[in-house]
C-alpha cells in the first residue's frame, strides 16, 4: 500500500512538473543591432516596464550587426528585431518571411568618420573602411557614398566588417581601420578624440527605414495579440522618450555605455527631432532601398516587405493623437 501511495505521489509530482513546464512561457526576445540612440524607445519599454504592463515577459538582446540579428530572427531565436531594413529585404528576397511592422526614423542617421589626416572622400583610396556587418545598414550607407565618390570596393578601398560599434571604435583607435560608418552618439565622441567627420548621411536626404521593427510573417499570423500589445507598449515608451528627457538620458547612458553628458544631451536633441510620431513604415524608403541596393528586384512592390496593419489599428484607436 505504501509503495502504491509512493508511486501515486511520484506520478503526481511528474505530472505537476510537466504541467508547470508546459504552462511556463519563455520570454519574448527582441534583438537590436547597434548601440545607437534610435533604439532608446525599446530600452525604455524594457527598463520602465511598458512591456510588463501589457502582460508581456520580454528580454532584449544586443547582437552586433543587422544581418546576424535577422538570421537569429529567421531561426526563431528572436521573436522581434530592430535592425537594418537592407538585411530584412535581402532575407525576404531569398525566401524568408520577414516583415517590417513599425519604424521610428526615416533617414540614414550614420556618420562616416576617418583618421584626422584623411580630409576628403577621395583620400580614402587605398584605405580600410569599417562597417558593422556586410549587407547591413552601415554597409548600405557606405555603398552610396563610395558610388558618389567614384570609389570601387576591392580595387580602391577595403571594406571590413567589425561585428559591432564598440569593435569598430576599438579598431579605429588602434589603427586597424582608417575610417568607419558609426552612429551619431559615437561620432560625437570620436570627434572629441580627434577623428574627422567626413559624411553625415542624413544630409543626403534619402528616405530610408533606419532600424525598423520586424517579425516573421508566420509569427505575426499566429501571435497577432502579442504583436498588438508589443507595439502598444513600444508607442507608450516612444512617448516617454519624447517627453521625459531625464529618463531618456539615463537609459541612453546605460545602454550606450557613455557617461559624457554633453555627448548624451546632443545625441538626445538630435534624435528627438527625428523620431516619428506615427510609426508607419515608409514605403518610399523601402522603394529607395530596392532601387539603390536591389536593382534586380524591380518587379517587387515595397508592400511585399511591409505590414503596417498593427500601426493602422493603433492609429484608429487614437494612440498617436493622445500623445
Amino acid at each position: 500500500m505504501k509503495l502504491v501511495r509512493a508511486a501515486q505521489l511520484c506520478m503526481l509530482s511528474i505530472f505537476l512538473l510537466l504541467f508547470w513546464r508546459a504552462g511556463s512561457c519563455a520570454p519574448i526576445r527582441i534583438g537590436y543591432s547597434a548601440l545607437g540612440a534610435v533604439f532608446t524607445p525599446l530600452w525604455v519599454a524594457q527598463d520602465e516596464g511598458y512591456f510588463k504592463r501589457e502582460g508581456l515577459e520580454t528580454e532584449t538582446v544586443y547582437v552586433g550587426g543587422g544581418s546576424v540579428v535577422i538570421q537569429a530572427l529567421i531561426a526563431g531565436d528572436l521573436q522581434f528585431a530592430l535592425a537594418g531594413a537592407t538585411g530584412a529585404v535581402r532575407a525576404t528576397l531569398n525566401g524568408a518571411d520577414v516583415k517590417l511592422i513599425a519604424n521610428t526614423m526615416t533617414s540614414m542617421d550614420f556618420h562616416l568618420i576617418s583618421r584626422p589626416e584623411i580630409a576628403s572622400l577621395g583620400a580614402l583610396k587605398g584605405k580600410k573602411i569599417g562597417v558593422t556587418r556586410l549587407g547591413g545598414n552601415t554597409d548600405f550607407a557606405l555603398d552610396i557614398v563610395l558610388k558618389k565618390a567614384g570609389l570601387t570596393r576591392g580595387a580602391d578601398v577595403n571594406v571590413l566588417q567589425t561585428g559591432g560599434m564598440p569593435q569598430m571604435m576599438g579598431a579605429l583607435q588602434a589603427g586597424g581601420l582608417d575610417a568607419g560608418v558609426i552612429t551619431a552618439v559615437l561620432a560625437l565622441s570620436a570627434e572629441k578624440r580627434g577623428f574627422r567627420r567626413l559624411v553625415d548621411f542624413a544630409e543626403l536626404e534619402i528616405p530610408y527605414p533606419l532600424a525598423p521593427l520586424m517579425a516573421r510573417e508566420s509569427y505575426i499570423r499566429s501571435h497577432r495579440d502579442i504583436v498588438r500589445r508589443f507595439l502598444r507598449a513600444y508607442v507608450e515608451a516612444l512617448h516617454r522618450v519624447l517627453t521625459d528627457r531625464e529618463t531618456a538620458l539615463r537609459i541612453l547612458a546605460k545602454y550606450t555605455r557613455t557617461d559624457d553628458m554633453d555627448t548624451l544631451a546632443s545625441t538626445y536633441r538630435h534624435y528627438r527631432s527625428r523620431y516619428l510620431k506615427k510609426i508607419y513604415v515608409d514605403l518610399e524608403g523601402v522603394r529607395n532601398l530596392l532601387r539603390f541596393e536591389f536593382k534586380d528586384a524591380g518587379g517587387h512592390a515595397a508592400e511585399r516587405f511591409v505590414d503596417n496593419s498593427f500601426v493602422v489599428e493603433l492609429d484608429r484607436e487614437g494612440m498617436f493623437e493622445k500623445r
